[in-house]
């Protein structure tokens, strides 16, 4: 090679190692200012439904620390699961988040679930609140051990519904129904609200959500709890018996947080986390958890995340010993 041609080349190497610097200082700088554009905040779940209000209320506040909007966006299905395959297939930038709760653990235990614990980072556990089954305020059912014996002299023809298929909603209905030696119908829909609504138009005779979704209806008698998931009564339900204190070991609850892509750069996730911690503990959000029945449930990144891959393990080892995996 020249000398002439030998310094062309070298000048080439040195311009696109040069604009190789460039470019990663960009990336750096873009990362160190994020966030510089409206953040998503996708929700699993229909419009209405309770962890739409929540993540709407969460988005509300946290903009105003980001300083950038933090549309809502629904994408309802799957258990949770088009929600968590649409931020999988988003760039691991942090301008796309998603509401994590305990349910999508199940939905991800999945044999055939398309995606995996390890395909996100969990950012931050906010709050948490039990289950319970409700019927229709004015229906046949006045007690659990109604609809047990109903249940056992028509097999299949209760029908119970809530959020999803394989979730676990679905699962606390296999699980009591399994104790109660009865067989019941799990309808799916998109979110609580939907199944509560379908108990009251007489669609459903029973549903399961957290209590904050049909709260306003279970206050007013329209609705009425027969057992609640907690390991004792929750204050703000103080006359709803748990299931296990009625005979079956029923207890779960649903925590509520906030996940991104595998991949997001740490200063980003830091910068999530601590919105959201911040918004903890803002007494704005204080009153919004006491209005709607829930609890604060704080738990970080790393520790999280070590929980969600333990809860789809255990997940799946449940759904396995009730039969509804192999």
């Amino acid at each position: 090679m020249s000398a002439r041609n030998s310094r062309v080349t070298y000048g080439l190497l040195m311009v696109a190692a040069f604009l190789s610097v460039l470019g990663l200082l960009g990336c750096r700088a873009s990362e160190a200012d994020y966030p510089t554009k409206p953040v998503t905040m996708v929700v699993y779940v229909s419009p209405g439904g309770q962890l739409d209000l929540f993540g709407r209320e969460a988005a509300r506040q946290v903009e105003k620390m980001l300083k950038v909007p933090m549309p809502v966006e629904n994408r309802a299905g799957g258990g949770g699961l088009t929600a968590l395959s649409y931020i999988k297939s988003q760039p691991a930038d942090g301008y796309n988040i998603a509401m994590a709760t305990v349910s999508l653990l199940y939905a991800m235990a999945a044999p055939d679930s398309p995606v995996a614990v390890t395909d996100f980072d969990w950012i931050i556990r906010q709050n948490t609140e039990p289950f319970l089954l409700a019927v229709k305020g004015d229906g046949q059912f006045k007690t659990l051990e109604d609809l047990v014996r109903v249940a056992k002299a028509n097999p299949g023809k209760v029908k119970m519904g809530g959020t999803g298929t394989g979730g676990i909603q679905d699962g606390i209905a296999l699980r009591f129904s399994t104790l109660a030696g009865i067989q019941t119908t799990w309808v799916p829909f998109d979110s609580g609200k939907d199944a509560s609504v379908a108990t009251l138009g007489g669609h459903l005779d029973a549903f399961i959500a957290t209590p904050s979704t049909p709260r306003p209806l279970l206050q007013d008698g329209s609705l009425r709890g027969l057992a609640i998931t907690s390991e004792k009564r929750s204050e703000f339900m103080l006359n709803l018996p748990t299931f296990k204190e009625q005979g079956f070991d029923v207890v779960e609850s649903q925590w509520r947080g906030v996940v991104v892509k595998k991949g997001t750069p740490a200063n980003v996730e830091v910068k999530l986390h601590d919105s959201f911690k911040q918004l903890m503990d803002t007494p704005e959000w204080k009153e919004y958890n006491t209005k709607n029945w829930v609890s604060d449930y704080y738990l970080g990144t790393e520790a999280l995340g070590k929980e969600a891959a333990k809860g789809v393990e255990d997940a799946r080892t449940l759904l396995k010993q009730l039969g509804a995996i192999k």
